[in-house]
């Protein structure tokens, strides 16, 4: 058995208990986004056909200057304050983002991790491992629904580095930030899915070299 293998059958596990907790909370992340697009011959396909819709509710709609901890969003990213001196990003990043803080110029700025840096089946797993690891945060806020959960990556290093999941943190200015759609909760298994549509200065095939690279130099 894979090693992704059998992280995934960990993780099943972990979400197996999580749903005999009972109650109203049976939202299994893995089973949502392994069904997510079922029949669909190719699940990036349909989730671009989904955001597209999604794009199209302006009850999505959500300012930048709220970002908080927890939340999903996608956003365009066109005109980063420091691209001069970068050698590729995502235009249209899919982040679940973390914190924010404060620079010394007094402007604001905000840490996430961007899904789009990961292959498709990490993606799940990075998922799911900020899940274990703030599950107490997760059960509570479902069942409320409240749709974000406060969580810092530094308690997360050792769970999401194994699959190089540090590969994709990324920091973000708010100014820079235009069309963000937030995805509530019980859509991530389909929002997980989704593909960068416009990568600058590189493609994913590039992209997919450089996370194993990455990922070799941890061995």
């Amino acid at each position: 058995m894979s090693f992704i293998s059998r992280a995934i059958k960990k993780l099943k596990g972990f979400f197996n208990k999580l749903k005999s907790k009972g109650g109203k909370n049976q939202y299994d992340f893995l089973v949502e986004a392994d069904k997510a697009f079922d029949g669909e011959p190719n699940k990036s396909t349909a989730a671009l056909r989904y955001l597209k819709e999604v794009l199209k509710d302006k009850s999505y709609s959500y300012k930048p200057n709220q970002i908080k901890g927890g939340e999903l969003c996608w956003f365009n990213y066109h005109d980063p304050l420091l691209k001069e001196t970068l050698p590729w990003w995502d235009r249209e990043p899919l982040v679940i983002f973390s914190s924010s803080f404060t620079v010394k110029s007094g402007q604001e700025r905000v840490l996430g991790i961007n899904m789009h840096l990961l292959p498709p089946h990490i993606r799940v797993l990075v998922f799911a491992e900020i899940f274990s690891v703030h599950r107490n945060s997760f059960l509570q806020n479902f069942d409320i629904k409240k749709h974000t959960f406060s969580f810092l990556i530094r308690n997360l290093y050792s769970k999401i580095n194994k699959y190089g999941g540090d590969f994709a943190i990324r920091m973000y200015a708010p100014s820079q930030i235009t069309k963000l759609k937030r995805f509530p909760i019980e859509e991530w298994g389909q929002a997980i899915h989704i593909p960068s549509r416009r990568y600058q200065g590189t493609n994913l095939v590039q992209l997919n070299k450089l996370w194993k690279e990455h990922m070799n130099k941890k061995s």
